[in-house]
């Protein structure tokens, strides 16, 4: 695995350039996912609930192209009440979240506590598609792992 002091949440509190695309449709195949890895000017794909469609298999299959290649997969939620599903989520593999439109601060608590395991968060363990998983098999390890390198943008 990467380096953890080059991690992409660690780059963001060094407060770098980060470069991001919106992967388009969920159904873009592994040639055209690698293509775009390999041009080298990302730093993160997201897919986008909110505004096309994308199953959670399709969701899982692309965050599977995105751990083989080391390149994280981030996923913009449906809408802001639905923060309370992130746990859910990112047990389907995504390596980000980002929850659109959140004005209320009970809402980025509700974000905050549904993302991170504790002692920052509330979510629960599970999911054999989590990124990282396999590289942290003791749950205490992978809760630290998971909240110094998971990016939740709001």
């Amino acid at each position: 695995m990467a380096d953890p002091g080059n991690c992409l949440k660690a780059r963001i509190r060094k407060g770098g350039s980060i470069l991001g695309c919106i992967g388009g449709r969920a159904n873009m195949g592994r040639e055209r996912f690698q293509a775009l890895v390999s041009r080298g000017i990302y730093d993160f794909i997201l897919f986008d609930s909110q505004h096309s469609p994308v199953s959670e298999d399709s969701l899982t299959e692309l965050c599977g192209i995105g751990q083989e290649l080391d390149f994280p997969v981030f996923f913009r939620i449906k809408h802001t009440r639905q923060a309370y599903l992130i746990g859910t989520t990112l047990d389907l593999g995504p390596s980000g979240i980002e929850v659109p439109q959140v004005e209320e601060i009970a809402t980025a608590k509700e974000a905050v506590d549904s993302f991170y395991f504790p002692r920052d968060g509330t979510r629960s363990i599970g999911g054999v598609f989590r990124v990282g998983a396999e590289h942290h098999p003791d749950p205490l390890d992978y809760f630290e792992w998971w909240n110094n390198h998971g990016v939740l943008m709001l």
